[in-house]
């Protein structure tokens, strides 16, 4: 099967473990992102959360979409595919191949019964909530860059690696 190849359930639905002195033992059923790791372990350390932050608290948070991307340009594997879950749907939208995959996430856990033509305002819906999700990342990058200064060994190694030439 591999990594990073679909969206479905198989690769998405991995557990994640919180521990260390004082982290409250906690069982979280909402979906949740990596990107709730930051403002989780911040929280938790009295660190202020910064608004450009995603994430939310883990254990504080309230139900909120969970997003999805994985993409490659690989002459093998043209993958680029981008998903979103909300209010009990997960849909799924392919971009190269421009089909969308609609799945009851509580239910259909296989995600064998794509729902998309039977409930067309929700797979509409879904792709809103998906496209607006894209702009705001789009838009956030935007902003204004700093220019990276980077010594000579650094370049060096850099070249050795293979990232610049």
């Amino acid at each position: 099967l591999g990594h990073g190849g679909t969206l479905f359930n198989c690769e998405l639905k991995i557990p994640l473990f919180l521990f260390g002195a004082g982290v409250p033992v906690k069982k979280i059923e909402k979906n949740v992102e990596i990107i709730d790791i930051l403002p989780t372990v911040a929280n938790f350390l009295g660190i202020p959360l910064l608004n450009s932050w995603q994430g939310a608290d883990l254990f504080s948070m309230v139900e909120k979409p969970v997003f999805s991307k994985t993409k490659s340009i690989s002459p093998t594997h043209n993958i680029n595919l981008e998903a979103v879950i909300v209010d009990g749907k997960k849909l799924i939208l392919n971009v190269t191949e421009n089909t969308v995959d609609l799945f009851e996430w509580h239910t259909d856990i296989a995600e064998k019964q794509n729902i998309a033509d039977a409930y067309p305002d929700d797979a509409m819906k879904l792709t809103t909530i998906l496209n607006a999700h894209r702009l705001t990342n789009l838009r956030a990058r935007r902003g204004p860059r700093e220019q990276a200064i980077i010594d000579e060994e650094t370049m060096e190694q850099l070249r050795g690696l293979g990232y610049v030439h």
